[in-house]
């Protein structure tokens, strides 16, 4: 907690056959005591309330934006721990207290179809794998990406074209010609 900065606390618990991740903000040193371990502490990045989940399927990417949590001042806090989770602010459906934004504070833009295709390019390659989430924030100070979570097996939840991609991905890897012809009719239009 140095430099008085705010953190956060992710443990893991099962809730109801679904998967919930319980999630604490942590405002002070005294704070550390309210989490449970064994959990993951991440420091807190303002990012304008605003998740940009990205879904990779294959050589396709999606960019489904979701609430988040607000921001929050850093510098020294005597606020209590807050504990909630992670599906009450980042479904599409959420809506809490912890995600209204201050409507003086301007949206910041989405990253890029640059920022991300590199992104998505440079995970496929360190990860190994062509299906998978990423969870990334727009820090709101330099407007760097950070990214907060990647899932082995997204639900691919607000994918439009998801059920396509995945078959031209299928196709691709079961015979790669596949790829080199969807690539010359894309040139050939």
């Amino acid at each position: 907690m140095e430099g008085r900065r705010v953190g956060v606390c992710v443990s893991e618990k099962k809730r109801r056959r679904m998967k919930a991740v319980e999630m604490s903000l942590i405002f002070n040193p005294a704070g550390l005591r309210d989490v449970q371990t064994p959990c993951v502490l991440q420091s807190f990045v303002n990012h304008g309330a605003v998740l940009h989940k990205v879904f990779v399927v294959g050589e396709d990417h999606f960019t489904v934006e979701r609430p988040s949590l607000k921001n929050f001042p850093a510098g020294p806090h005597n606020r209590e721990t807050i504990f909630f989770n992670s599906h009450e602010v980042s479904k599409p459906e959420s809506c809490s207290h912890l995600t209204a934004l201050d409507e003086t504070m301007p949206r910041l833009p989405a990253p890029s179809n640059d920022a991300m295709v590199a992104l998505v390019k440079e995970l496929r390659a360190e990860l190994g794998m062509a299906l998978f989430g990423v969870d990334v924030i727009v820090n709101i100070h330099n407007h760097t990406l950070t990214i907060i979570d990647i899932n082995i097996f997204p639900g691919y939840e607000g994918v439009p074209q998801f059920f396509s991609s995945l078959v031209n991905h299928i196709e691709s890897v079961l015979d790669p010609s596949h790829t080199s012809e969807a690539q010359e009719d894309i040139t050939d239009s």
